[in-house]
């Protein structure tokens, strides 16, 4: 194709700036973020300097991080620097301590504020950040202990609470974009689990002898996905990447229930994959239960079955929630006894009573009278055990720890709660990972190294799924669409063989 020969075609054809966020999703990002007390805190953790004041607050690059997100737009520091910048109406500048803009910004004032923004969220990051690792270059592997920054085990506890702190603040300010009456139905279940966040950083390699630019990362490995075993070729699915590990905990409602309320991402800890899913999950349901949301039903998979009693069921159920879970195959059946009680798929029976006893016991007179039990007890011990001679007994917490839960495991009503609160947190997944809005799976979106970082932009990323969901759920009550919901909910095509067979 041709272009005309006109002389009017070599003038330079004006390229339009970005629109400009409205004044209104300034106030509403400026009003959450100080709902959340985050920017003051971090204010007051900065030593004091005898150089010039900064003229950019963390409140305006918070706020600027926030509306970013709200708008589908990457968490670049260039572009909160564009928007603080150009992009901001005088009215929407004056409440974020901004000084007038001029109309043409030069080359250099421009790049002196993008180098404002990179220093200051630095700075933000340096408070909070547990990891002493050498970021942002990959260096010889035999050089990397040497740059190390050693940190007391005090400092680094300090650190890490001060980050999983603001991450639970700025992650309840949005919870609470909903109303009171909007939140009012939530009956305390929860659903909980870990997924990759992959980073901005080429990964460990012991082939080149090169560290990670992003060392608080590690290799995320996978078999399979949830759904299928093999590929195409047959050979088994592996899933390969440098990440860290979210975990979330997403508000829930019941099974096959109407919709009530929106089901928000409540709690967030970010960490290496794997090293102690246990422990890191019973830390974001702490922060949950500190934010006075009642306990009820959690939901989990086998990952946290696994756990030791000690750094997960004991600590959760101290907590207040009644655990919901799946087990391996090999631990179905019996899993432990207590003062003559047998616990089998996580409920203790005992073995003369109930709906389905098995000895006929001369010692429970009314159930031998009715017969029901298939094996006489010809000799019963010299000291029975006291579920024998009790109508009730107490069982330590420990015992059998590990897998016990409150719902019988395989019946409708474990089945059906399982699958509600299990389905609500991978929807959660799913829904912060939609390309179009999120993008939580696209390190190209968050390029910053560092946990401190990370766990910053990714909260703000769930902070903008929160609203949308919130937005989304009042469009449905308004347009009477809430029973249309409940009803097209999808029921496990699995059965509890299938889920064996294939684990």
């Amino acid at each position: 194709m041709r272009l005309a020969e006109d002389p009017a075609s070599n003038e330079q054809r004006r390229i339009p700036q970005a629109s400009a966020p409205t004044d209104d999703q300034i106030r509403f990002c400026a009003g959450v973020l100080d709902d959340s007390g985050v920017a003051g805190r971090i204010e007051a953790q900065f030593t004091a300097s005898t150089g010039r004041p900064r003229t950019l607050s963390v409140r305006a690059l918070l706020v600027a991080l926030f509306v970013l997100a709200i708008d589908d737009r990457p968490l670049h520091l260039s572009g909160a620097k564009r928007l603080l910048v150009c992009q901001l109406s005088v009215p929407a500048r004056r409440p974020l301590g901004l000084e007038p803009c001029a109309e043409e910004e030069t080359a250099t004032a421009s790049l002196a504020t993008h180098r404002r923004a990179r220093s200051l969220s630095h700075e933000v990051c340096a408070v909070m950040d547990p990891s002493g690792l050498p970021k942002s270059r990959r260096i010889r592997i035999e050089a990397f202990d040497a740059l190390v920054n050693e940190m007391s085990d005090e400092e680094r506890r300090r650190r890490s609470e001060a980050l999983e702190e603001a991450v639970a603040d700025l992650l309840v300010a949005s919870v609470h974009v909903a109303c009171a009456d909007e939140l009012a139905r939530f009956g305390g279940s929860v659903g909980l689990d870990a997924t990759p966040v992959a980073l901005w950083s080429r990964g460990r390699s012991d082939k080149t002898g090169l560290c990670a630019a992003d060392p608080d990362g590690a290799w995320y490995v996978r078999e399979g996905d949830h759904r299928e075993a093999n590929g195409p070729s047959g050979k088994p699915l592996r899933k390969l990447l440098w990440a860290l590990e979210a975990t979330i905990a997403t508000l829930g409602r019941g099974p096959g229930a109407v919709p009530a309320h929106p089901n928000l991402a409540v709690g967030l800890a970010m960490a290496r994959p794997d090293p102690d899913p246990a422990g890191t999950g019973v830390r974001v349901l702490a922060r949950v239960r500190a934010g006075d949301f009642a306990p009820g039903y959690l939901g989990a998979d086998r990952g946290y079955t696994q756990g030791l009693p000690t750094r997960f069921h004991l600590p959760v159920r101290s907590l207040g929630y009644r655990l919901v879970m799946d087990y391996e195959a090999e631990d179905l059946g019996g899993q432990a006894t207590s003062q003559g009680a047998s616990l089998v798929d996580g409920t203790f029976y005992c073995p003369a009573r109930g709906d389905h006893p098995e000895p006929c016991c001369p010692l429970r007179p009314e159930v031998a009278g009715r017969h029901v039990g298939k094996v006489p007890v010809l000799s019963p011990p010299e000291t029975p055990p006291k579920i024998c001679t009790q109508s009730a007994v107490t069982i330590a917490p420990d015992v059998g720890a590990r897998f016990r839960q409150d719902l019988a495991y395989g019946s409708e009503a474990w089945a059906s709660t399982d699958a509600s609160y299990r389905n609500t947190i991978e929807g959660l997944n799913g829904y912060v990972k939609d390309p179009a809005h999120e993008a939580l799976a696209q390190p190209g979106r968050r390029r910053v190294r560092g946990i401190a970082a990370q766990s910053l932009f990714v909260t703000f990323l769930l902070m903008a799924a929160n609203v949308r969901k919130v937005a989304t759920f009042r469009q449905m009550v308004e347009d009477h669409s809430q029973h249309c919901v409940a009803e097209r909910a999808r029921r496990t095509r699995t059965s509890l063989a299938d889920r064996h067979s294939s684990a």
